[in-house]
This record gives structure tokens, sequence and C-alpha cells, in this order.
């Protein structure tokens, strides 16, 4: 008779799903609840009659185990929507693009692995991988993000005639040595209050929270000098179309806790995600707080491109299937994140440390006025373009 009890061996600071959160199991993709391994049935006739271990959310604070208990459905109930192999896939499957394979890999730093021992006749040690961080809901008005919270924001600067860095485009770090950010930062227009010393950025920063060099953040930026802007090649100033660039770094960054890409939204179905996430330091605020040098984050709509263009047409030519449009055009808040560059994204989930860029920030102010979303350049029309460039011959 088998004894069915989980107990854990290596003790490690986990954050995964905890006990009521709704889940997916990892074999038929079915939904289910995150319980205690001791209530929930079908993880114990699973691994009694076939052997097979259950899908984690978490353990408990006590040490025992929490699964994705089904009601009522067992795994060989359904071998048709069984996956054939767990999630996440840390091993590259053939069919993948480069950039989703580079995902994979750049996801191992935000994975832990987690060992169980199964209490059976002959016990084995398992692992399982649980997210490691702690990131908190976003919402509107905007909010200081927290330290660490979005490790691929950028902020592109050029040097001012006193020799000092400005900052005034965001990006995305997706690799080692690029940045992805729109064509528009190539150049800057001088003005006479704030003439640069070139037109074109020289450097970019990583891993900051506070573009303030006087303000004690609790991190240590990071300066690389830039070696070549590329913008893409059917881009048409002053248009927008094809307002995408990628930022060539000199070196190769090191990758911590505050220094890490983001993955690519290589997919235009965007089915299953209504808010999205945008994040900048530029922000728009009636009442001109200190928080503008803070790296800001807040949660906007979607918003189909055909009801987009009813705001942007009577100026532009219209929206096009490689751009995007999200906004908040419910409420006016007092103040907005407008950074050009910047990333639209959401958070896997299936781990919240996972960040995919699904658009990025080309004009307009996504929740300042009633009449003015913020549209976007699409990343997944773009991927053939950026991979040629990040990964090429890889």
């Amino acid at each position: 008779m088998y004894i069915i009890y989980f107990m854990l061996v290596l003790v490690t600071s986990v954050c995964g799903q905890k006990e009521g959160d709704t889940c997916t199991d990892q074999y038929t993709t079915a939904a289910g609840i995150c319980k205690p391994v001791e209530v929930c049935e079908t993880a114990k006739q699973d691994l009694q009659e076939s052997g097979i271990q259950p899908t984690f959310c978490s353990p408990t604070v006590s040490g025992n185990a929490v699964v994705c208990c089904r009601d009522g459905l067992k795994i060989f109930d359904t071998p048709a929507t069984a996956r054939t192999r767990d999630f996440p896939s840390w091993g590259f499957e053939e069919g993948k693009r480069i950039s989703e394979k580079k995902c994979e890999e750049y996801s191992r730093g935000v994975v832990k692995r987690v060992d169980y021992l199964l209490l059976l006749v002959k016990p084995e040690i398992f692992s399982i991988s649980v997210d490691k961080c702690d990131n908190r809901p976003v919402s509107l008005p905007a909010q200081i993000a927290e330290l660490g919270e979005f490790p691929h924001m950028v902020a592109l600067g050029w040097k001012d005639l006193t020799k000092k860095y400005k900052f005034k485009c965001g990006g995305s770090l997706i690799s080692e040595r690029f940045v992805l950010t729109v064509a528009q930062c190539s150049r800057v227009i001088p003005t006479k209050e704030d003439p640069p010393d070139s037109d074109q950025p020289v450097v970019v920063r990583l891993g900051d929270l506070n573009l303030d060099d006087s303000v004690k953040d609790g991190v240590t930026p990071v300066d690389v000098p830039i070696r070549h802007f590329h913008t893409h090649p059917d881009y048409r100033p002053p248009k927008r179309y094809n307002d995408i660039g990628l930022v060539e770094l000199e070196r190769d960054v090191e990758f911590n806790s505050y220094i890490r890409p983001a993955c690519l939204w290589t997919s235009p179905d965007l089915s299953g995600y209504d808010k999205v996430i945008t994040t900048g330091w530029s922000l728009i605020n009636r009442n001109k707080t200190d928080h503008e040098k803070y790296l800001q984050k807040a949660s906007i709509n979607l918003i189909e491109n055909n009801y987009c263009n009813s705001f942007i047409t009577s100026k532009r030519m219209g929206l096009n299937d490689s751009q995007m449009c999200a906004g908040e055009l419910n409420q006016e808040w007092d103040s907005c994140l407008n950074e050009s560059g910047s990333p639209l994204q959401v958070a896997s989930k299936e781990n919240l440390c996972i960040f995919y860029v699904l658009g990025i920030t080309s004009f307009g102010k996504p929740c300042a006025t009633y009449t003015s979303p913020a549209v976007f350049t699409r990343v997944s029309s773009y991927l053939d373009w950026i991979e040629g460039i990040v990964w090429l011959g890889k």
C-alpha cells in the first residue's frame, strides 16, 4: 500500500501559485484549483494507479505540497489532449524560432529548482520549476515600479553641452548585445532649451530605478556605449509606420537580478489578454510631483485597431496590421506614461518573472485624456528583421 505524502527536502525561497489560485494540469491542459495534496483525490489516484507525478503549484508554509487539482478528471481519461512534455520546457524543440529558443534560455535565470521526495515504497527525489520573483499587480494611475521588477527596461541617453546624460527614450533589452526600441529614437530634434551635444543617442542605461544620479535607489546602474543604431529600412519619418529600431551595444552585458532580457511575443494573436502593462520614466503629471525620474508602471486596455482609427484618422492615414493600440479611455487620470521606445508587455501566465514585449511605444498618450490612446509598433510583425540582426547565424 502506498503512503501518499509529499515532503519538501530542499527548502529554497519560492514564489509560485498559492492555494486557491486557478491552474492548468501539465498533462491534460485541464483547468484546476491549487489545493493541498492531501485533499486532492485525483492527484492521489494518478500517482497510485499510474505513477504519474501531479502538477505542483508551490509548497505550503508547512512544507507540504500544493498541487493543481482537477475535478473528477483522470489523466488517462483525455489522451488526445495530453502533453508530451512538462511545462516549462528548457529543451529546444524543432520548428521553434530563434527568439523563442533564446526566451527559454534567458528564462532559466528566473526559475528555481525545488526538490521533492515522494514517500513511497521506493522513494525517488524529483524536481519542479517555480518562479523566483514577487511581482505585484499593476493598475492605474501610474505607480513607481519595484526594484528589479522590469529588469529588461533601459533608457537611451544623449550628452548635453555639459557632457551630462539626458535620457529621452526607453527600450527593452532582448539579448546580451541588443536593445529593442523605435526608429524615431535614432535622432532627436534639438531645442533652444535643451540642446544636445549630438543628435544621436550615445549610451544605454540598464538596471536603474531612478535616472537621477543623486538619488540612492538601492541599485548601481550600468551605462554601456552604443555601437550602432539599426533603423528599419522601410521607416520614413515623419510617418510612424515601421517605427522600430535596434540598438547594438559596444559590448555584451552581464545579467543579474536587475538586468535581464525580455522575451518577444511571436504571434499576432493576443487572445486571453485584455490588460497590458506599459512602463517608462517619462511621467505626464499635471501636479508635477517628484516621481518623474522614477521608473513607472501602469495597466491599460488593448483597443481594436478599427476603433482606435476613429481617434487618429483625421491626422494620419490610419493604423495598419504592424501597429497596435492601447489606452484607458473610460476616465481621465492625473498622471500617465508617455515615452517613445518603451515596451508594451505582459507577464507570462506560467511565470510572472518572465515578460513578453508585445509592442513598442510609437506615439500618443495611453491614459492622459479621454480621446488619446497610444499607438505601438507590433513586435510580432518584425520578427524576421529582428532575428536577422540580433541572432544572425545562430
